[in-house]
């Protein structure tokens, strides 16, 4: 089974950036729990040394196991060299959140509207950029969430297949602040897909309201788009054509400003200005509703050649979204997180946890009793493989190279006597022993 995530959207992040986007990635797929596993044979064993990825020496790093939710899905790569990360199907739920927050990160590094998808719906990036700006201590914004009309130009790939997948984009609305809203972008999101929506939000004016905009000498949207449908009944009740309208949208913008002026047709004079203010997707909406025609068959027909129409509004930027701790993001107890602390992480331990390391202190302190040195290495591999068969690859060299030290030889045999008692917390105690900062503060070496 698993879950399918992949990009909507080309991906293209420029050369010059590549270095600075792979170190990124590598460091949310670090702090989201996943890891390298090298499997290495001793004594009988089959054991598998977890490790943080890293860039090999053709800039590319991979791995298929969550240290965090104990679950593997297909492969993932990174590659460093082509500005790419990619997954196969995806399972369990620290997993499926990196991946998904890795893919975004790559799409905010694009030059080229992306977006991400997980088995073929539409991902809500704001919760992961986020966590993204947690991690990586950015300042990114929900920006992208403004653009529907991008995202709706892409859900139309694949013969309009991902549009049936997300049927409505309403939702992202509420993903930022209402000033921030990119007006272009809505309308002609609606224009395209949500027609009748749009003519709601857009009624007729009244009589009263043409006479309130004549006082005020103000030109508002609504009043544009009445404009637009007006002189579009008029043009074609007095014969034009659809032939004729396309020439006139795709009309040069100087040009159309110069036959605006030049124009003695009332009517073509209002069509143009409404062409030159109105979103290109909303002029096609109203040509197509005018003339019986198909939207995205007249925008796949013209849509490239419709110049863009100039923003009649200053756009109000979007503040960077709110940074969100890695452990309420996956949803994970921080006493899971002890391989992560760092003395400035703020992980909140619980007093549960404090108590049991204590305890731990305690019994390490009090064992006397020596492996030789003969012995050691078969030791500590017996030790991991009546524990799961898993440990952290830097710890376990560590350990070796250290096996001398009474402190190492009784974290050692501690870590027997827990196994042995099937103690529930084994996995965090691996987690103090693998962080040698966490270790040196808990255990004292």
């Amino acid at each position: 089974m698993g879950i399918e995530s992949q990009y909507l959207g080309e991906i293209n992040i420029p050369e010059e950036h590549r270095a600075e986007y792979a170190q990124q990635a590598l460091k949310l797929l670090r702090a989201g729990g996943m890891v390298t596993v090298e499997p290495v044979q001793l004594y009988g064993h089959k054991l598998y040394l977890l490790s943080p990825p890293e860039l090999d020496e053709d800039g590319e790093a991979v791995g298929h196991y969550n240290y965090l939710d104990a679950n593997s899905g297909e492969q993932w790569c990174l590659n460093a060299k082509d500005g790419w990360f990619g997954c196969g199907k995806i399972i369990g739920s620290c997993y499926y959140s990196v991946i998904a927050a890795v893919h975004i990160l790559t799409t905010l590094w694009s030059t080229s509207y992306a977006a991400t998808l997980i088995n073929g719906c539409l991902v809500r990036e704001k919760t992961y950029i986020r966590w993204i700006n947690y991690v990586l201590g950015t300042q990114y914004t929900n920006q992208r969430a403004t653009q529907l009309w991008e995202i709706g130009k892409l859900l139309q790939l694949d013969d309009g297949y991902w549009a049936r997948c997300n049927p409505d984009l309403g939702y992202l609305l509420e993903d930022y602040p209402p000033e921030c809203a990119d007006r272009d972008q809505t309308l002609s999101y609606l224009a395209a897909y949500h027609f009748d929506e749009l003519c709601s939000i857009l009624p007729p004016l009244t009589d009263e309201d043409w006479e309130e905009l004549k006082q005020s000498k103000m030109l508002t949207i609504q009043a544009i788009y009445a404009q637009l449908q007006s002189a579009l009944r008029e043009y074609h009740q007095n014969g034009g054509t659809l032939e004729g309208v396309k020439k006139f949208l795709i009309m040069p913008t100087e040009e159309k400003r110069q036959t605006i002026h030049q124009q003695t047709d009332t009517d073509q004079q209002y069509l143009l200005f409404a062409f030159f203010t109105m979103p290109p997707a909303v002029s096609v909406a109203c040509i197509a509703k005018e003339f019986g025609a198909a939207f995205w068959e007249l925008w796949n027909e013209i849509g490239g050649q419709i110049p863009e129409s100039p923003h009649l509004y200053t756009l109000e930027p979007c503040p960077p979204v709110e940074p969100f701790p890695t452990h309420r993001f996956l949803d994970v107890n921080p006493d899971d997180m002890a391989y992560y602390w760092m003395p400035d992480s703020g992980l909140p331990f619980s007093d549960e946890f404090k108590e049991q390391a204590a305890e731990w202190r305690s019994e390490l302190d009090a064992i006397t009793e020596r492996i030789a040195p003969q012995d050691f290495l078969k030791t500590l591999a017996d030790n991991i493989s009546i524990s799961g068969s898993i440990f952290f690859r830097e710890a376990f060299y560590e350990f070796i190279s250290r096996q001398s030290e009474p402190k190492i030889q009784s974290a050692v045999l501690l870590r027997e006597r827990l196994a042995q008692r099937e103690d529930k917390n084994l996995k965090r105690f691996h987690a103090i022993l693998a962080n040698p900062l966490l270790r040196k503060d808990v255990f004292g070496f």
